[in-house]
């Protein structure tokens, strides 16, 4: 398997071991499948992100906060990319973001569904390298609707997107 497939080109070194454990995973996956038998419509972006779903499961990060069913966000080729593309939340519920590329912010465009902000990363040291999470409440009294929000995370630079994947309150 050629790793360097599935590696960003620079990878500081806090996420190497995240990086390296998915590379193996990725590895085993593709052991058994031949290139022919891939699907021309496959986007590896989002393997990337299955693999790394997998592995947000893992008990070790589940007590540090990370929610595997919550928005994940990565730094790919200098462009942030998101797991899930909206997210739908019940009023009451909360959200969670999680990030092993570095610390990040979160604001909301206009009307915000959140019971504070801005809402902060908060970092913890994992088996995996270090990780990101940042949670937020969404009020009971929360009128249904779609949010939008900024998100801005600090790796070499800080890299902003106000297109973020909107919070929908059922």
């Amino acid at each position: 398997m050629n790793i360097a497939r599935w590696m960003p080109s620079r990878r500081p070194a806090r996420g190497a071991c995240l990086w390296l454990a998915l590379a193996l995973v990725l590895g085993a996956a593709d052991a058994g499948r031949s290139q022919a038998k891939q699907s021309a419509s496959e986007n590896p972006v989002q393997t990337i992100f299955a693999k790394l779903k997998a592995l947000l499961s893992d008990p070790k990060l589940k007590d540090k906060g990370v929610d595997a069913d919550g928005i994940l966000v990565a730094l790919y080729n200098k462009h942030l990319t998101y797991v899930p593309s909206s997210y739908p939340v019940k009023a009451g519920g909360a959200v969670t973001w999680t990030s092993f590329d570095g610390p990040f912010t979160i604001t909301p465009l206009g009307a915000s569904p959140f019971d504070h902000a801005p809402i902060e990363s908060v970092a913890s040291d994992t088996p995996f390298g270090t990780v990101y999470v940042a949670k937020a409440t969404v009020p009971a009294n929360t009128p249904k609707g779609t949010y939008h929000y900024v998100l801005s995370l600090y790796f070499d630079k800080v890299y902003t997107d106000v297109n973020c994947p909107p919070i929908i309150v059922e």
